[in-house]
């Protein structure tokens, strides 16, 4: 598959399901009352999930403006790349969908307290391997490859001078 068809393919999915997400959330809380989720329960669901949006969306858009001009189908890359680049976004929005939906319906969690440990810890694990699909489609130099300034003036050689 060529590299431009993968791109495209996973950014559009990615922030369309985000935006799914956070629509859920949102209709889950309006529409399903006892259950669902109370106002407070919403707000911090939509805080967890926040930043992972715009870590993921972010650099997708970006890109897509940045290249609008441009038809780039870019070289083929091999099936275990489009594999992995196809599995990690969708298993990462199914999982999260379905622990959104089991707290809404009352399938797991016996409280908020659970849920909101539960989606944070999924959120971290996932963000590792989403962050590497998306760095590598999207070319952001991973942090190994772009370590931060030092911080406070000059860098100090070994012997402290």
């Amino acid at each position: 598959m060529a590299e431009g068809k993968l791109r495209a393919i996973v950014g559009l999915f990615l922030v369309s399901a985000q935006f799914g997400l956070i629509v859920l959330v949102i209709l889950l809380f309006a529409m399903l009352r006892p259950r669902g989720f109370t106002y407070e329960e919403m707000t911090t669901t939509l805080g967890i999930l926040a930043p992972a949006f715009a870590a993921y969306t972010i650099p997708i858009v970006k890109h897509i403006v940045e290249h609008r001009y441009e038809h780039v189908k870019g070289r083929n890359v091999g099936a275990q790349f489009v594999v992995l680049s196809l599995m990690f976004p969708v298993l990462f929005s199914l999982f999260i969908a379905g622990s959104i939906l089991a707290k809404a319906f009352g399938w797991a969690f016996d409280n908020f307290e659970q849920f909101k440990t539960f989606f944070g810890i999924v959120q971290a694990l996932f963000a590792v391997y989403v962050g590497y699909v998306i760095s590598g489609l999207f070319d952001l130099p991973s942090p190994a490859q772009n370590p931060p300034p030092p911080q406070g003036g000059t860098p100090r050689k070994p012997d402290g001078t």
